[in-house]
């Protein structure tokens, strides 16, 4: 698989930018850890960041496709308080996670005020998980027309969070926390039964399109393809009349099972339209393997910075 070919060359280039000396070390999915003994000042910590930073920038060759991938690089300086492996990999976790959240291709350097962001994510996980189970999470519609005739054509469904105390949650925060969490599955599978109720009831005389997003994660799931199928049954809606929105990191984690499973829904007649390609594991031949085609209305989105390619 592809996406074991890009594991293997991620940890040799982390190793080239490394001592011998140093540990590299595979923690799980696609998350590496990297342990330095010695005495290193930030300065000097950085510099290795930003190594490793510049190897990522070089599109990874797998099997005659070029392959983009980037790292988000938490830092922990040990000291005597962490008394435990158990400390140390906590707060470079916590490290890791801000450089995540702050965009791709970031490193962040543990400091003690991460503890306190930390525990605000925590009431987060709380509270998001308490608006899922109580169904609190909204869906708002932004309308797509059609040029030629200035006639709406479809909605594209955008999931809102209301925090009672903090307000608009951005969706930026609250999705990729959900997925931290496992609540991603049933977030979203509300949002399409919302969004497949509420567009299927707009009229009796016209029929409307809705784009409903969904996230790498329910890929994991074997029976993601037959819980969309349940859906649309559920609420009458057509399954020419819906779109699902994916981004390409589906294919690094997923990717046989993720094409099959598009396969299946192309057959069944939804749409897939792949959002924002070329901002990670981008290649344009790659879209040769993916069950879309313009003849059948499905999108690709292309990031900004290709647009000059």
């Amino acid at each position: 698989m592809i996406g074991d070919d890009l594991l293997k060359e991620i940890a040799v280039r982390l190793l080239d930018c490394m001592r011998p000396s140093d540990i590299v070390a595979r923690l799980g999915g696609d998350e590496f850890t990297i342990l330095v003994e010695g005495k290193y000042d930030e300065v000097e910590v950085t510099r290795i960041a930003d190594r490793i930073q510049k190897k990522f920038s070089i599109a990874f060759d797998l099997r005659g496709h070029e392959v983009y991938s980037s790292a988000s690089i938490g830092i922990l300086h040990a000291s005597d308080k962490h008394l435990a492996s158990e400390d140390v990999m906590r707060d470079a976790d916590t490290a890791m996670y801000q450089a995540k959240r702050a965009g791709k291709a970031r490193h962040e350097v543990f400091d003690e005020n991460m503890h306190k962001a930390a525990k605000e994510i925590l009431r987060l996980e709380t509270d998001l998980r308490r608006a899922v189970e109580r169904g609190e999470i909204k869906v708002f519609y932004q309308p797509i027309y059609t040029l030629a005739t200035g006639e709406i054509e479809s909605f594209e469904s955008l999931a809102r969070w209301d925090h009672p105390e903090f307000g608009n949650i951005s969706p930026s925060k609250f999705i990729p926390l959900a997925e931290e969490i496992g609540l991603i599955d049933r977030l979203c599978e509300q949002v399409l039964t919302r969004a497949c109720t509420e567009i299927g009831s707009l009229s009796d005389d016209r029929r409307f399109g809705v784009s409903v997003n969904l996230s790498c994660r329910q890929f994991s799931q074997t029976s993601l393809v037959q819980n969309i199928e349940d859906i649309l049954e559920a609420t009458r809606f057509s399954p020419r009349d819906l779109k699902l929105e994916i981004t390409e990191s589906v294919f690094f984690e997923h990717q046989d099972r993720a094409i099959a499973m598009l396969h299946q829904l192309r057959e069944s007649g939804v749409d897939i339209n792949i959002d924002d390609f070329g901002t990670g594991y981008s290649n344009l031949g790659y879209l040769k393997k993916l069950p879309i085609s313009a003849q059948d209305r499905s999108v690709v989105r292309v990031d900004d910075r290709f647009g000059g390619q």
